[in-house]
Formats: C-alpha cells, sequence, structure tokens
C-alpha cells in the first residue's frame, strides 16, 4: 500500500463534540488527544489524552490502550487546542506527536481548535467554519503546516451539539483524568 497525502479532512460531529468538551474541561491548558477513522482524512472520533504537556510514557500507554479497542480503525491524527484563547496554531508539542504517529501507510493529520471561535459559538455567535483548522505534512519541511481543507459532517447539527455539549458541566475526560482517579467513566468508547 502506498501513503498518500492527505488533501482534505471530514469531521463526524461526535469527533467535533469530543474535542470541543474537551477543551471545556481544561479551559486554561493546552488539550491533546488522538483522531480515529477508517483512513487518513475521515476523522469519526476522537480520543481524550492529556491536557498539558504529554509525557512519552504516558502517550506510549494511551495509544496502545487505543490500538486494542479501537477494531478496523485506525489512528489518523492528533488533535490539540491551545492554551491561550488568542493562539490559533500548534505548538511544538502538538508537532512533535503527530509526526510520531506517522506510519508506511498513514500520513496522520493535525486538527486544530480555534478557541476564540469557540467562545463565539458558545454565544450563540459563531458557525462550525474554521473552528478547526486542519493541517497535513509539509513536503519541503516535514512539519504539520500545510493548510488542508477541513469539513464538518452536518455542520449544523454539530453546532447545536456542542452548545448544548460545552454549555453543561462537561462530560469527557482524558486519559489523565483517568490516571488521576478523577473520572469514574470509561475511557475509551468507541
Amino acid at each position: 500500500m502506498t501513503k498518500q497525502s492527505v488533501q482534505a479532512v471530514s469531521v463526524e460531529p461526535s469527533a467535533l463534540l469530543c474535542i470541543t468538551q474537551h477543551a471545556a474541561a481544561h479551559p486554561y491548558e493546552a488539550i491533546h488527544g488522538v483522531l480515529i477513522g477508517p483512513r487518513a482524512g475521515i476523522v469519526q472520533a476522537a480520543i481524550p489524552v492529556c491536557h498539558g504537556t504529554p509525557t512519552r510514557p504516558l502517550v506510549e500507554t494511551a495509544l496502545g490502550l487505543i490500538q486494542t479497542n479501537i477494531g478496523q480503525k485506525t489512528i489518523v491524527g492528533w488533535y490539540t487546542a491551545p492554551a491561550l484563547l488568542q493562539d490559533t496554531k500548534a505548538g511544538p508539542v502538538a508537532l512533535r506527536m503527530v509526526a510520531n504517529l506517522e506510519t508506511d501507510d498513514v500520513e496522520p493529520v493535525l486538527l486544530v481548535l480555534q478557541n476564540e471561535k469557540l467562545a463565539a459559538c458558545r454565544k450563540g455567535e459563531g458557525t462550525a467554519e474554521n473552528l478547526l483548522k486542519a493541517f497535513g505534512k509539509d513536503d519541503l519541511g516535514g512539519q504539520w503546516v500545510r493548510p488542508l481543507e477541513c469539513t464538518i459532517k452536518d455542520a449544523s447539527s454539530a453546532i447545536e451539539q456542542m452548545k448544548t455539549g460545552t454549555s453543561s458541566s462537561p462530560t469527557i475526560h482524558d486519559f489523565v483524568d483517568h490516571l488521576e482517579g478523577s473520572a469514574s467513566t470509561p475511557w475509551v468508547t468507541l
């Protein structure tokens, strides 16, 4: 199988909801997680890994647990939301994480939640357009900085779910929350 560069990313509403709830659960820290789908460029689910800076043992353990629970699906990328409201780009940690996900078969994508747009959506002032920025691997520098088209399936429904899901107390817990004992719900559910 030959790996092809991803040109566009399609995100399911449930994945957007998970990412936005993860950001709402940890509003003052960067968040990180894994994207799951049937093939590169299609995101069906997001699995929250951590808030703050992920460590290598934490990520390796999380990825091992995810791999045992995703069945026929595959890891298709990484997502992040910067710690500061006005930040719009992925930091070096997220760039390193997505680079480590690359395999001979899959070129992962990087999704960056746009915090200011999320805040506007939560107030009823925004749309799903540009809520997530998607990036693919740049052929010249080998970094995930090549902008990709990003669409959210059934965007209006996704925004309504996101508004109701993040306006109340978030129910999304990342792997770190589980390790700290602050979560009683299952971590990986697909």
